[in-house]
């Protein structure tokens, strides 16, 4: 187990339009370490093997990296609970301390808790492809999938390389088999 938790991981089927399956790694495979099912029931469970992470990453090929790429998905999506982005800050202090280029004092941050849209548009605007903070391309852009694909340039990234059209329609992201496909396209 990584860090005694648990970790699952949604495979792609041959395209991400068709349900997410489980992949879980299992005692009773062979070669295989363990890990624990979380997150939504599936269908069925499958056993993700080293052979089968390397196809779908072919970067992955050292114990090393595989244990980097986990580790950064664990993280950018708290562990496999979240898929998009967690922008709701409920104190000016915690704003000015995340965010100080942004709000260079807490009264700066005021007008910002408590609305992840509005945060959003503010700290992204102007930054990774996005235009400015009327245009609200900050929340439309925001991070989503497992490694928090963040800002219309990387979007529009994942699209051009995929054919998946996440810059009309962001929201794709957030399905299990998206999420996992843009992770493994950023990481490679």
């Amino acid at each position: 187990r990584l860090g005694g938790g648990k970790v699952g991981l949604y495979e792609l089927a041959s395209t991400p339009q068709a349900p997410a399956q489980c992949l879980c790694l299992s005692p009773q495979a062979p070669a295989a370490r363990y890990m624990d099912i979380v997150g939504d029931a599936v269908q069925r469970r499958l056993v993700l093997t080293e052979d089968l992470l390397r196809a779908t990453v072919p970067s992955l090929n050292t114990v090393r990296r595989l244990a980097a790429f986990l580790e950064q998905v664990i993280v950018e999506s708290t562990s496999f609970s979240r898929v998009t982005e967690g922008l709701y800050y409920s104190s000016a202090e915690r704003l000015h301390a995340v965010f100080p280029s942004k709000f260079p004092t807490v009264k700066s941050a005021e007008g910002y808790t408590k609305n992840p849209e509005k945060l959003a548009n503010h700290v992204y605007a102007n930054k990774l492809g996005n235009g400015d903070e009327a245009g609200e391309e900050g929340w439309k852009y925001r991070g989503r999938g497992l490694i928090q694909l963040t800002g219309k340039a990387n979007y529009e990234a994942f699209q051009k390389a995929t054919g998946i059209d996440v810059v009309t329609s962001p929201e794709l992201l957030e399905q299990p088999g998206y999420a996992v496909y843009s992770a493994t396209w950023f990481w490679h």
